[in-house]
């Protein structure tokens, strides 16, 4: 496939999440637990409507606005602050977003600047362009590695066999579709530096899209060691690019792109907080770590990670069981598995809240892509039914995408809840 197709399939793919997205949330009133600016969502918004409305000032905003959206955000309006625990990465992605819909917007809407149905709007419209884009990249990393036509299925069930499409068009205010685009534009760029010896530039790049990686989701720094596992073919070669990133000045321009990304994040934090670093979720912590929750986390009906998406398990036990397995990919697959369900099963509330599916795992489907994409090029008798294997995965996930309500109301192991979803009517 050439890049132009692939250009022109974004594109229109662009264009059907739109739809999808703003559709779904037009059955639902706002300032509801289903749109898109509430709790959670609200928090990672907040900073935008601050910066380009109110001028930070909590007394300018919408009386009430904190509470009518979820309590995702406090105006603390005696010192003069807007809080919010959630990191801004997510914030600085959507400017252009907010920009456009500030200026589409009415000046004198009751809702208020920042809140109105366009700012609903702009949300869906920005995640489905990250979204878009995001899968544009790792289908251009993959097909350098695969023949296009199996980067092309590997896209695909990506998207449509993991908990990516709920979060791309039902959940869009939240933090994983940005990161999934971040992550598929670190291994792109990685991917490019693999070619040629690294340059300042691509360095730099790697820098800025790390900083930006972390002050998405903090946790996802676990990310960048396995970006380069993945990419390697085999253990010598893994070393190798290590050892051509690890040289004084390279270093330094890393460092240097982190930290400008970081910026941001730490000028809010002294606003906020009166320091440049902070754990900004107070009591909210890993208290699990000692015992963390992984079978839960895992198996539950109840946002576990295969239940909802079975395609990671897939991936898994086919590293293992068929021969030609490509061992870098499975390796690295094998260690964001193990390392990201420690952390997430450590967390204090293992099922975080309202969601789809262990939404931590959203973005490291973008690992998950390259052991998938060798199998399925592979020439052994066993493909065809990984092939079918792959596309049951993705029929499961997708029913249960357009069924299951954006919160789970049922037990940790409520499975009749959960086959309702399976085999009861779209909702």
């Amino acid at each position: 496939m050439k890049d132009k197709n692939a250009i022109i399939g974004a594109l229109l793919l662009f264009g059907v999440c739109i739809f999808l997205s703003l559709n779904w949330h037009s059955h639902s009133p706002k300032f509801t637990y289903h749109s898109e600016i509430w709790a959670d969502r609200a928090g990672y918004h907040v900073y935008l409507p601050a910066a380009f409305d109110y001028h930070f000032d909590p007394k300018s905003f919408p009386d009430g606005i904190d509470q009518r959206t979820g309590n995702g955000f406090y105006l603390d309006s005696i010192p003069g602050r807007v809080i919010t625990k959630y990191p801004c990465g997510e914030a600085l992605l959507r400017i252009p977003f907010y920009l456009i819909g500030k200026a589409l917007r009415s000046a004198d809407d009751p809702l208020g600047a920042g809140f109105t149905m366009v700012d609903h709007a702009m949300v869906d419209v920005a995640a489905s362009f990250y979204g878009a884009l995001g899968l544009l990249l790792l289908f251009m990393t993959l097909k350098k590695r695969v023949r296009p036509s199996m980067a092309l299925a590997t896209v695909f069930a990506i998207l449509t066999g993991t908990n990516l499409l709920f979060y791309l068009i039902g959940d869009p205010g939240m933090s994983h579709v940005y990161s999934f685009f971040l992550f598929s534009a670190f291994l792109f760029t990685l991917q490019g530096s693999k070619n040629s010896a690294p340059t300042k530039l691509s360095t730099f790049l790697l820098g800025l899209l790390t900083g930006l990686i972390i002050i998405t989701r903090p946790t996802n720094i676990v990310f960048i060691p396995i970006a380069f596992i993945v990419t390697a073919s085999s253990w010598a070669d893994l070393v190798a690019q290590i050892k051509s990133f690890v040289r004084p000045r390279l270093i330094l321009v890393f460092i240097l792109g982190a930290t400008i990304m970081s910026i941001p994040q730490m000028l809010y934090w002294q606003y906020a907080f009166g320091t440049p670093i902070k754990w900004s979720y107070g009591e909210e912590g890993f208290k699990h770590a000692l015992n963390p929750q992984v079978i839960s986390f895992w198996f539950s009906p109840n946002n576990g990670l295969f239940p909802y998406s079975p395609l990671f398990a897939l991936v898994l036990i086919a590293g293992i069981i068929y021969r030609r397995s490509p061992r870098m990919q499975v390796v690295g697959s094998w260690i964001a598995f193990l390392v990201v369900s420690y952390i997430s099963a450590s967390w204090f509330a293992w099922a975080f809240g309202c969601g789809y599916g262990s939404r931590n795992f959203v973005e490291y489907g973008t690992i998950f892509a390259f052991p998938l994409a060798h199998l399925l090029d592979q020439k052994f008798k066993e493909r065809r039914t990984l092939s079918i294997l792959v596309v049951a995965c993705c029929l499961v996930s997708l029913k249960l995408t357009f069924s299951s309500a954006i919160c789970w109301f049922g037990g940790d192991w409520d499975w009749g809840m959960y086959l309702h979803f399976i085999f009861g009517p779209f909702e």
